[in-house]
């Protein structure tokens, strides 16, 4: 479903209290519906693709997926961002 991208997820699968965490300076988010509130607007969906690049793994208590985006923000002035 591409969440990065939409901020679309099935609340069901995620604790209240879950972390969201990657390289990005924003991050760790600490809630599904934070974490949705911030990338639901970001990118540009018709400009953009994400790419899984493996099974996600369960490693510990952790869901660890690696995935390829690139994509226009929707800022004025739309800029790149590039695998």
């Amino acid at each position: 479903r591409h969440v990065v991208l939409t901020g679309r997820l099935t609340r069901d699968v995620y604790a209240p209290d879950c972390v969201f965490d990657s390289p990005d300076p924003d991050m760790p988010v600490r809630s599904p519906d934070i974490f949705s509130t911030a990338v639901r607007g970001l990118f540009d969906r018709r400009l953009s693709k994400l790419e899984l690049l493996g099974e996600p793994a369960l490693r510990g208590d952790a869901v660890v997926a690696e995935w390829r985006l690139e994509g226009t923000l929707r800022l004025p002035w739309r800029p790149a961002i590039t695998p």
